[in-house]
């Protein structure tokens, strides 16, 4: 992979963390199936440790890259996230705090992105 290649497949992902992760992630309670993310994780990884061990990228992107491969680490084995997603649904308790939280969450996502396209 080269440095432009891991550069493109981050940009992509970064794309999806900003629109679409944080809906799936409360929604699969930080266990989420590979099968969401934009590319293969072990691409994704393979893409951050290079931009992570590289010299000249390493001041621009900082903290930042490490945050994000650490997001990766809630991203399970597809059959394994979909019985934990399983269970927490069968479960009263879980649905009685998930489904307001889901609601705010929802309302916080609509006026931030309001705010962004009024700008």
């Amino acid at each position: 992979m080269t440095k432009r290649e891991a550069h493109n497949i981050l940009h992509i992902y970064g794309l999806y963390l900003e629109y679409a992760s944080g809906k799936i992630s409360l929604l699969f309670s930080g266990n989420i199936p590979e099968f969401f993310l934009p590319y293969p994780k072990s691409k994704l990884m393979e893409a951050f440790t290079l931009i992570i061990n590289d010299p000249l990228s390493k001041e621009r992107v900082g903290n930042l890259t490490k945050e994000c491969l650490m997001d990766l680490y809630m991203y399970k084995e597809n059959n394994e996230a979909l019985i934990i997603a399983s269970d927490n649904f069968n479960n009263n308790k879980w649905r009685e705090a998930f489904i307001p939280s889901l609601e705010k969450f929802s309302e916080e996502w609509i006026e931030i992105t309001e705010e962004k396209h009024n700008q």
